[in-house]
Formats: C-alpha cells, sequence, structure tokens
C-alpha cells in the first residue's frame, strides 16, 4: 500500500506532522508493507530568498508589529514541535525560496532517498537555520545522502528534475489541495493538516483494511494545523 505526502521544506505544521506519522506508522502492525512517497510542494513559488531578514523580522515589517509579537504568536508552533521531539529555532529562519531544496529532493527520490532528503532539508532549515536555496549548502547536504557533486550539480540544473517538481506540484493541484501537509492514503484517504498520532494510525488502519477488503470507504480529516499557498501557518 502507499502513501503519498506532499510538503514543503519552510512549512513547520509538516515536519511536526512528520514525527507524528512516522510513530504511528511505527506502531502499526503492517508497516513494512507500506510504501511512502514524499511530494514536492512550493508555498510561496514567487518568493525571493532573503537570507540578510529572518521569517520574524519579515513578518512584523509586513504586519506593522514588533518582532516580539511575532514570536509571542508563534510560540505555539514551538510548543508543537516540542511535543513531537523537535526543538525549532524560529527566530532564526529566514525567508528562503525552496525550488533548489525541491530539486534536490527529486534527486534523493530518483535514488529511493526521499524520506531521507526531506529529513535533511526539514533539519537544515528549522534546527541548523542554514540557507537550503543556496547550491553550496546543498552539495554539503547532498553528502548525507552519498550523493557527491558532481552528480548533483549537473541535476540540479535538469529540466527533467524540474519536471518532476512541477508533476508533483500540477499533481497536488489536480487533487485540489490548498495547503500541506497533505497525506493521501491508498489515492483513497486523506489526512490533511497536522493531526494526532492515533489520527494517523486510524487513517493508515482503514486504508489497510480497505486496501486488503477493496471496500473503498472514505475516511478524510481536514482542518489541522496548515500552512497554506500563501505562505501563512496558522493552527
Amino acid at each position: 500500500m502507499k502513501i503519498d505526502i506532499w510538503s514543503d521544506v519552510v512549512c513547520p505544521f509538516c515536519y511536526i506532522s512528520k514525527r507524528r506519522f512516522e510513530k504511528a506508522l511505527s506502531m502499526f502492525e503492517h508497516k513494512d508493507d507500506i510504501e511512502v512517497v514524499w511530494h514536492s510542494y512550493q508555498l510561496s513559488p514567487e518568493m525571493i530568498t532573503q537570507n540578510d531578514k529572518t521569517l520574524y523580522e519579515y513578518i512584523a515589517e509586513r504586519d506593522e508589529i514588533t518582532v516580539e509579537d511575532v514570536a509571542l504568536s508563534y510560540d505555539f508552533v514551538r510548543e508543537m514541535a516540542q511535543e513531537a521531539g523537535l526543538e525549532f529555532h524560529l527566530e532564526k529562519t529566514r525567508r528562503i525560496n525552496t525550488k533548489n531544496a525541491h530539486r534536490l529532493l527529486q534527486i534523493a527520490k530518483g535514488q529511493g532517498k526521499g524520506a531521507s532528503a526531506e529529513e535533511i532539508l526539514f533539519h537544515a532549515y528549522f534546527i541548523d537555520n542554514i540557507n537550503i536555496d543556496d547550491r553550496d549548502v546543498l552539495i554539503e547536504l547532498a553528502k548525507e545522502l552519498s550523493i557527491d557533486k558532481e552528480t548533483l550539480l549537473p541535476l540540479l540544473s535538469s529540466e527533467i528534475i524540474d519536471q518532476a517538481v512541477e508533476n508533483d506540484i500540477e499533481h497536488a493541484k489536480e487533487l485540489g489541495i490548498k495547503g500541506v501537509p497533505y497525506f493521501l492514503i491508498d489515492d483513497e484517504i486523506y489526512v490533511s493538516g497536522a493531526q494526532t498520532e492515533q489520527i494517523y494510525f486510524d487513517a493508515i488502519e482503514k486504508a489497510w483494511t480497505s486496501w486488503h477488503s477493496n471496500i473503498q470507504e472514505k475516511f478524510s480529516v481536514s482542518e489541522g494545523s496548515s500552512c497554506s499557498q500563501d505562505g501563512e501557518c496558522k493552527i
């Protein structure tokens, strides 16, 4: 059975939901018979990377409020991350374009390392607070995936890789996905937004039962914490 996941690597709820989903999947009896496929999704495709300005500074200027007010408004995200075992440093994150990061994801997927690439990119952005739009940074991250510079650089400029990114995004549009994270289980059951481990487990279990019995039952959960197409992240 296959589980498809759409996410953007600058979406905090995508990283949090990844942890919750992984814990749910680890408890599932038939986890070894499930294929998990990560897909590209860009929240702000027109974003120009601003590595000299933090996310909090950008929001403060945009909304004409203080950086301290922004930090307070994001406290709940930091707390959610801590509950999932993640130590976010949101105050140090930058507004970046994620196209290059998704290129690395697609290259890694081609080598069966999509999940590992997703984890490395999330960690680099939210915890190490490095610029994952920078190609030199991606070269270093790719080494963790055993992808060398000579292999990586031509592929980062490849039309085939660009098309793979666009195909994921177009598929999301066809499915009506308007925010991430988004989990599609066996092409039938969807879970949208950051949900509890129990909800992920129940969805996997229900999809597995349906998959084995060929009974196409609907089981859909939405309205969890997510990041929308305009880049806004809210609970």
